[in-house]
Formats: C-alpha cells, structure tokens, sequence
C-alpha cells in the first residue's frame, strides 16, 4: 500500500502541481467507473482533494493501562471517520472497553483482534500510555506485514514510553510527537494521505 503524501506547504499556501490534477482526474474518472458498474456500491469514498481514501484503520489504544491520552484518542478516531475511513476498533475510545473486552475470553479478544490486524489497510495508535498490547501489535504489524504504521504520542510523556517504541526506526513506521491536538489532526490531514 502507497501513502500519497499531500505536497509541503511554502508558506501559507499548498504548491499546486500537475500531478495533483492528474490525480484527482483519475480519481473521479474511477469513482463514476465503479458507480456505474452493475451490483453493490464500491466501498470507496473520494476526499475532498479528489483522490480515493477509504481505508479499513485498525486503531490501537491502550485499554488496561493509562487513559490518560482518551481525548486525544477520540480525536483521532472522529477524525478518521469523517475522512471516510472505516475504523475496525472504535470501541477502544469507549469508558467501557475494559469491561466489554472482558466480557468475552483472553482467546476471542486474541483472534478478534488478529483478525482485524490481517484485515486492516493501516494501523493507527495513540501510544502516550502504552501497553504490552500496543507493542504486541506494533511489533506483529511490522514484523510480519509490509503494512504501514503510525504512532501519536505525547511529548510531556515520552521518558514513560518504552524506548522500543519512540526509537523505531523501521521505515513503515511514522512516529508522531504531539504537544497540542491541533497537531494531531494536521499530520493526519496534511501528511497521512
């Protein structure tokens, strides 16, 4: 999978270029293509720059240990959804995910969650209170898959996050420290897509 990435900003203003033109052409151009195609509507959405985005996201957030972060998390969630994103684990975000993962066994939850891992385009997660889960699925995505991997953490806690995590230098890996929210939904709008 190819990460476009939205071109650097001179200034106040995105430079324009040809290919972003091209892009959004082709985009619409198969978008109308798959519309029109006999049987059930493509699972696919166009962004508002004109290029396809859907992605099934397999959002990782720490339900056990700290939850300090859940706002933040939150955040990143609604924000992918409304960049037209289907987020497998949305659950994660709920006051009640400690309970309702609890609610079936240690082995559903293992082959539910591997599950989605296999099933995702992409793994995003919020790793300011970082569990032995978020390293498991860190460590399984890029050491098993060629999928790309991206971790928001705070900066006021890096020195509690695992060194293991904030000195991965694995090139599917993007590590993104953030002081304000503001940040977080910049990367993702700027930078993810």
């Amino acid at each position: 999978m190819i990460l476009w990435r939205r071109p650097e900003r001179n200034g106040s203003r995105v430079q324009q270029s040809g290919f972003r033109s091209a892009l959004r052409s082709f985009a619409a151009l198969t978008v109308a293509r798959l519309r029109s195609a006999k049987g059930p509507a493509p699972a696919v959405s166009v962004h508002d720059k004109g290029f396809s985005t859907h992605m099934k996201i397999y959002f990782g957030f720490t339900v056990a240990g700290d939850r300090s972060s859940v706002v933040a998390a939150t955040k990143i969630v609604e924000l992918l959804v409304e960049l037209g994103h289907e987020v497998l684990t949305r659950h994660l975000i709920r006051e009640d995910a400690w309970q309702a993962d609890r609610s079936i066994s240690p082995q559903e939850v293992y082959r539910r969650d591997m599950t989605w891992l296999k099933q995702c385009d992409l793994f995003v997660a919020e790793v300011s209170g970082s569990s032995f889960g978020l390293g498991f699925e860190t460590g399984y995505l890029l050491g098993a898959t060629e999928k790309k991997v991206v971790l928001f953490y705070r900066r006021a806690v890096v020195t509690k996050i695992s060194l293991l995590i904030t000195g991965i230098t694995h090139p599917n890996c993007s590590l993104v420290p953030y002081s304000h929210l503001d940040e977080v939904e910049d990367w993702i709008r700027y930078k993810l897509f």
